[in-house]
């Protein structure tokens, strides 16, 4: 499905993250925060402690979205 991507705002499942990426690579999830109705805090700082390489992460908190928004 190529026009199909996640929202990882909500996917609270240990290395859940890391999990997704080894079968659905980087380009197709995407970082939410769900704001005001969730706190953006924990999240990030789970994405940002989860040994992702630099390009992965910076591809879930903004590339994607840049991408998609034709940015």
């Amino acid at each position: 499905m190529p026009n199909l991507y996640l929202d990882l705002s909500r996917y609270d499942i240990i290395q859940g993250v890391e999990r997704l990426l080894a079968h659905i690579g980087s380009e197709r999830l995407l970082y939410g925060s769900n704001y005001p109705e969730l706190a953006v805090g924990p999240y990030l700082y789970y994405l940002h402690h989860a040994e992702l390489p630099e390009p992965v992460l910076r591809a879930l908190c903004h590339d994607n979205l840049a991408r998609l928004l034709g940015m």
